[in-house]
């Protein structure tokens, strides 16, 4: 089968599925070792990866005659993992901790939870589903989320799009470093108390990944 280039809001639970295979059986595949060791996280894929996706193989199953069965493909569920932050009165960032939310997903039904003492939601996605909103009532928060259309974290596209859901404006999400990316990095560093130089290091992707929870 020839490989799959990954589109815009996709990631390897919706490649799965498209192909009708289990999400391991592709990510572990020989052929994928090289994009293993360039992505940390097989669910944040960058537009423009190579993905190999390998003949379905029969796979036989002992069933008794004069019966009915039913089989379900297990082709793994995606999560969203987002901390949620705020400023208190002196402008220091607060997690939101413990608190009630609601995500109401633009396909299947809305999940509820509570974020950790991290202020971290961390819930399952429906399958198909390619946007989202955060409701945390109590602080009367409602925070749009786009699944599937944040880049790596080792990816300048991926530090510009935690940065500005955190957040921080730096203007188009387009893997160009300019004024608007560096003076959002350097906010970004003096709020978490880190050297301000404006460069996006391994630090700071350190941060930001601790910050956005992924």
């Amino acid at each position: 089968m020839p490989n799959h280039t990954i589109a815009t809001g996709e990631c390897l639970t919706t490649v799965a599925k498209k192909y009708g295979l289990p999400w391991t059986k592709i990510w572990d595949h020989g052929s994928n070792a090289a994009l293993r060791s360039k992505r940390e996280d097989p669910n944040i894929l960058h537009p423009g990866d190579k993905l190999f996706v390998p003949d379905k193989e029969l796979d036989p199953q002992s069933c008794a005659t004069g019966s009915r069965h039913s089989f379900k493909l297990l082709a793994g569920a995606s999560k969203l993992r987002v901390r949620l932050r705020v400023r208190d009165a002196k402008g220091e960032m607060q997690n939101v901790s413990s608190k009630d939310f609601v995500v109401e997903f633009d396909k299947g039904e809305p999940v509820a939870g509570q974020t950790d003492g991290n202020g971290l939601v961390n819930v399952p996605i429906p399958i198909g589903a390619t946007s989202g909103k955060i409701i945390v009532e109590e602080l009367a928060l409602e925070i749009p989320v786009d699944l599937g259309c944040i880049n790596p974290l080792e990816e300048v596209s991926g530090a510009q799009g935690r940065l500005r859901a955190l957040g921080y404006p730096v203007g188009p999400v387009d893997g160009i470093v300019g004024d608007l990316t560096r003076n959002a990095t350097r906010a970004f560093q003096a709020d978490h108390k880190l050297s301000v130089d404006g460069i996006i290091g391994p630090q700071t992707r350190a941060a930001l990944k601790d910050s956005y929870g992924s």
